[in-house]
């Protein structure tokens, strides 16, 4: 994994609640690309970095089910 997919990933981990409630992939899309893009990542990040970056985050047991 490249640092920059590698920063994407912790990216998407902080905006899954703390609480575990559950977040719609689409909503959860849209805040990853919002907080990419403040985050200043170029190119801007891109919903195959969202995808990639959710299926590390299964790879490591991190992520809690999404909202269909």
């Amino acid at each position: 994994m490249t640092n920059e997919q590698q920063q994407l990933t912790t990216l998407l981990l902080n905006l899954l609640p703390a609480d575990h409630t559950t977040v719609g992939n689409i909503t959860l899309l849209e805040q990853f690309l919002a907080a990419a893009q403040a985050a200043g990542h170029q190119p801007p990040g891109t919903e195959d970095d969202f995808k990639t970056a959710r299926e590390a985050l299964d790879d490591e047991a991190l992520r809690v089910q999404s909202a269909p």
